[in-house]
Parts: C-alpha cells; sequence; structure tokens
C-alpha cells in the first residue's frame, strides 16, 4: 500500500507515466475498490485482459449526461471494433456487470471503414488493427455522449477521448477532455491523476 502514492501524484509528474502490465492491472483493480479483485481467470493478465479491465474503470468513472432516454435503458452499451480478442475477453468477463442501475452489454460494432452506433452506446474502442478513418469517426461523434478508446497512436491528439499507450510490456493512458467538455460527459479526476497526458 507504501508503494501507491507516486502513481495519485501532481499533473507535472505525469509525463511518460506507463505501467508494467501487473501494476496496470492491480492499480485498475485499486480504482474499482468495490469490485472483486480479479475479473479475469488468469493472475498473469493478457493485453486483452488489461484493456478489458481499463474499460470496465471508465465505465464506472465516468459520468453520462442524462437523457430522455435514461428510463427506458436497460443495458450499458460497450462497442468493440476491430478487435476480436477483446471483444471475446469483454463479453467473458465484463458482460452482466452492473454500472449504476445498468448491465453491461458488449456488442461487436462494423466491419467496414463506416458504421453506425446504436442508440445508448456509452463506450466505443476502436482498435488500431482496424483500418478506418480515425478524425472521420470521431468528427461523426464529437458531440455526442460516447467515451471513445483506442490503442491507435495520437488517437487523443485526433480528438478522441482515451488513447491506450503501450510500450513493449508497459501500458497507460492519455486523456482528451474536448469531447468530454462538448457532449456534458464528467471524467473522475481519479483517472485524470492517473493519466499519462491530460490535453484540455
Amino acid at each position: 500500500m507504501g508503494r501507491a502514492g507516486p502513481f495519485f501524484g501532481r499533473a507535472k509528474h505525469r509525463a511518460r507515466r506507463l505501467f508494467s502490465l501487473n501494476a496496470a492491472f492491480a492499480i485498475l483493480c485499486l480504482l474499482l475498490s468495490s469490485t472483486p479483485a480479479y475479473v479475469f481467470a488468469s493472475q498473469t493478465p493478457l493485453e486483452s485482459e488489461i484493456k478489458a479491465a481499463f474499460l470496465l474503470n471508465f465505465a464506472k468513472l465516468v459520468i453520462w449526461p442524462d437523457s430522455e432516454s435514461d428510463s427506458m435503458e436497460e443495458d450499458f452499451l460497450i462497442g468493440i471494433h476491430g478487435d476480436s480478442q477483446l471483444l471475446k475477453v469483454c463479453r467473458e468477463g465484463l458482460q452482466g456487470k452492473a454500472v449504476g442501475a445498468l448491465k453491461i452489454k458488449v456488442l461487436k460494432v462494423g466491419e467496414g471503414e463506416t458504421f453506425d452506433l446504436p442508440v445508448g452506446m456509452k463506450i466505443l474502442f476502436i482498435s488500431k488493427e482496424h483500418k478506418i478513418d480515425i478524425e472521420r469517426t470521431i468528427a461523426s461523434v464529437t458531440d455526442r455522449p460516447v467515451l471513445l478508446v483506442s490503442d491507435h497512436a495520437g488517437f487523443a491528439h485526433m480528438g478522441g477521448s482515451i488513447e491506450l499507450v503501450q510500450d513493449k510490456n508497459h501500458m497507460g493512458f492519455e486523456i482528451n477532455r474536448a469531447q468530454e467538455f462538448r457532449s456534458g460527459m464528467k471524467i473522475n479526476s481519479r483517472l485524470l491523476r492517473i493519466a499519462q497526458q491530460v490535453v484540455d
């Protein structure tokens, strides 16, 4: 416990903050202190399990604006685009978990270069392996309360919400708050503190 302090330092210490995969997984579990320590089966988490744990944290630690359809929603929709392994892990590890009064439902989104998001989508993960027009996709949902997450290099600086950054066996994330401000979402300060970089 005594070693947790540096991960929650001030913004000036954020430069190049990347965690080993095991450390990243442990930190994510600490952030979600109300959930079991291990959401997934393996004791040594795979890259896809770390990404899924990040998505679960984002689901828990981002507040979405109220809408007229909120009272009719039963599912917290997480879309995965272009990563079949992450889709599998999320369906096995996240499906059915509670986010407030809603239950997570994981969807496979799109196959081509463009796609329509289901109504009520909360989080969309776009894989770097799937070649689409990233900037066009970001622009298409820029004012909608959809948290855009990707491991595509430069995603946050293109206007995406959160970019997962990996260097060999270390992983962290960068946050761009522009869409948050435009769409009415609110990112919890705990995520902002451990982000590698925050773009306002």
